[in-house]
């Protein structure tokens, strides 16, 4: 989706690249400051279709996951936000917290510090599994089916690579992934699951992404702005 958030960009990532490995997926969370009085997903739809354009959610920039997790949050449930887009994750929640955004959906992981200390409320989670970090959070799902969202990393080779080539590296880094202490960690510090797998799976993977979140941008109308560090 690069060439989406950048028509200037010089390469288009999904034929500039050889899909290796799927490694983590990394879940998001809906948070509302505590002056939100909706306790619920279904009650933020319901007041932000009485208060059209009467909220606003931050971002960790343009395009950025946060950005588009909000963008398709909005889309699914039919209503519409002021987007007010940060330079950092940090940024983002931060602006949150003091209350200069009623909304943002970052990672578990940068928001659950916040979370915890009651200055944030969490709503739903962006996976449809959730996370046992927020065991008593719902997925948006249970209010908007089939709604799916998540941070993900893998590893990536020149295009064209020899296939025996990928298929070893691949094993290489399914092998540490699948390593208990590199699993725990992974989930302690990211709130992350390792996915794996082979490299056919990360390309369909990368497939349906593409697929997805391409209307959302191009309706939304999102770029990135070039000189903004996302």
């Amino acid at each position: 989706i690069g060439k989406e958030l950048n028509p200037n960009l010089a390469y288009d990532p999904p034929t500039a690249f050889t899909p290796v490995i799927h490694l983590v997926s990394l879940p998001a969370v809906l948070m509302a400051h505590p002056s939100v009085t909706a306790r619920s997903i279904a009650e933020v739809i319901a007041q932000a279709k009485a208060r059209p354009d009467g909220f606003t959610y931050s971002s960790a920039g343009n395009g950025n996951g946060s950005h588009l997790f909000m963008a398709l949050f909005l889309k699914e449930a039919g209503i519409r936000m002021v987007h007010v887009p940060y330079r950092s994750g940090a940024e983002m929640v931060t602006a949150l917290v003091r209350g200069d955004a009623q909304f943002g959906f970052p990672t578990v992981s940068s928001g659950i510090g916040q979370i915890r200390a009651g200055n944030a409320r969490a709503l739903g989670i962006g996976t449809t599994a959730g996370t046992p970090l927020l065991p008593d959070v719902p997925a948006v799902s249970t209010v908007l089916p089939g709604f799916e969202c998540a941070v993900w990393h893998g590893i990536v080779a020149p295009a064209g690579m020899d296939p025996a080539l990928v298929r070893r590296i691949n094993e290489v880094f399914g092998r540490i992934a699948a390593m208990p202490e590199v699993q725990a960690r992974i989930f302690e510090t990211q709130a992350g699951t390792v996915v794996g797998g082979p490299p056919e799976q990360f390309a369909a993977h990368i497939a349906r992404e593409v697929a997805r979140w391409t209307p959302i941008i191009r309706e939304g109308g999102i770029r990135v702005v070039p000189d903004q560090c996302l």
